[in-house]
């Protein structure tokens, strides 16, 4: 559990997320929560899909593939840089945890190259 929290730290921080006495606040709104507006007690990247999705989206619109397959794998690549291959996931898990993990790994690296 305590890595799923490091984890969705990270990705919360990639997206411009910022923490607060208030909870996580989501100052670029990539995410609408209704009841409380876009402060957030509990990040669900790992969870929920719809809040995946926008990790997906940010990597895709800094210029990555990300290829989501029916066989439970997940591939980020830049073809046309040298400086990222492929980062693959691939579980037994389901689709979900396999992109989760694939972006998390992307992450990762993305950060080094800062």
């Amino acid at each position: 559990m305590n890595n799923i929290i490091e984890n969705n730290k990270l990705i919360a921080e990639f997206l411009g997320f910022q923490s607060t006495s208030l909870g996580w606040f989501d100052n670029e709104e990539h995410l609408i929560n209704v009841e409380k507006d876009n402060t957030f007690d509990n990040l669900k990247f790992h969870s929920d899909w719809n809040w995946l999705m926008k990790v997906v989206e940010k990597i895709e619109n800094l210029g990555y593939g990300v290829t989501i397959g029916m066989a439970d794998y997940c591939i980020i690549q830049n073809d046309w840089k040298e400086d990222l291959k492929e980062i693959h996931s691939l579980t037994k898990n389901g689709k979900l945890l396999c992109t989760y993990n694939a972006c998390i790994e992307f992450i990762k690296w993305y950060n080094k190259q800062k």
